[in-house]
């Protein structure tokens, strides 16, 4: 049990890491609920024999945890299974697996590549998930994956960590329906997904749920140029580029930095000439760590109540 709870708490740890803004929402709904847990988490495999999802869990089963329902996706060609454990303070996980042999020989041929760099001793051991990505791979390896499955590009890129962890919000007290929680994020500049609608499901269907818009994560380049994901589709992540962009080509591997795109703000930066991320090009020297940072992104003010213009303003 020491074991699967360190497990948990290191994913937690690593996933609010590679997505501030989860973190922040939870040290805010934190400050107003106190205990927030999480209702589940969602994993993502392969249905190759070794990593198969009773591969996979096989740790997780024998710490307790039991297999309660299943779902096939067929226009994805996506299995999935959900667990859940006697210990109610442990999350139910929501595992599913791509069925790879739907697809291309190059595709399955691929994904074998990076499979087989995965060290045997840890299949269907704890070791298994110290590493997210237990294989190297590149950007032109994700481009040729994404071609037949956003499912299959996506775990070549991130590996078996986390996809999202999800809130379980019945027992808040002041924010327990999810317009409330959405309206109370909203006023602190949070931004809810609208892929699908604000809120997906209904209580007919016993399931409502809301998911936050991705933030304005920053990127790095192979060649150390920096940019702002601002868009995450299916199929492509549309950046802006800080800088120049000649030395980027096709095949480089583009990562997370696990920060915000925001920049230095205060007095200190009066008469200083600083690029568009806040770094002095002056030659005046470096700024001072304890300078304020501010998010580039926020959300704009709402309109002023003004008077009508009643004097004609000559202009030119």
């Amino acid at each position: 049990m020491k074991q699967l709870h360190t497990l948990m708490d290191r994913w937690w740890v690593d996933f609010r890491k590679w997505n501030p803004s989860a973190d922040a929402v939870y040290q805010l709904l934190s400050a107003q609920e106190g205990t927030v847990t999480h209702d589940h988490i969602a994993l993502r495999t392969f249905d190759d024999h070794t990593v198969h999802i009773d591969t996979v869990m096989a740790p997780l089963v024998a710490a307790g945890y039991v297999c309660r329902a299943e779902y096939v996706f067929p226009m994805t060609h996506v299995y999935s299974q959900h667990y859940e454990h006697d210990d109610a303070t442990l999350p139910k996980v929501f595992i599913s697996q791509l069925e790879a042999r739907h697809f291309s020989q190059e595709l399955q041929m691929t994904l074998t590549r990076l499979i087989d760099q995965i060290p045997r001793e840890i299949l269907g051991t704890w070791d298994f998930f110290t590493t997210a990505r237990p294989w190297k791979t590149s950007f032109a390896v994700y481009e040729t994956l994404k071609k037949e499955s956003e499912y299959a590009a996506w775990v070549s890129a991130f590996g078996f960590q986390p996809t999202h962890f999800a809130v379980r919000m019945n027992a808040f007290v002041q924010y327990n329906e999810l317009t409330t929680l959405n309206s109370f994020l909203k006023k602190h500049g949070f931004v809810p997904s609208t892929t699908g609608g604000e809120i997906q499901g209904s209580p007919d269907v016993f399931l409502e749920q809301s998911s936050l818009k991705a933030a304005e994560t920053m990127v790095e380049f192979s060649d150390g140029s920096k940019g702002m994901a601002l868009n995450l589709e299916n199929d492509n992540v549309g950046v802006v580029i800080f800088g120049e962009d000649r030395t980027i080509k096709e095949g480089d591997v583009v990562k997370r930095t696990g920060a915000i795109v925001d920049v230095p703000v205060g007095k200190e930066l009066l008469g200083r000439v600083v690029d568009a991320l806040g770094n002095p090009i002056d030659g005046k020297g470096a700024l001072s760590k304890k300078l304020k940072r501010s998010r580039v992104e926020v959300k704009a003010p709402g309109i002023i109540p003004r008077q009508s213009v009643n004097e004609p303003v000559q202009t030119g």
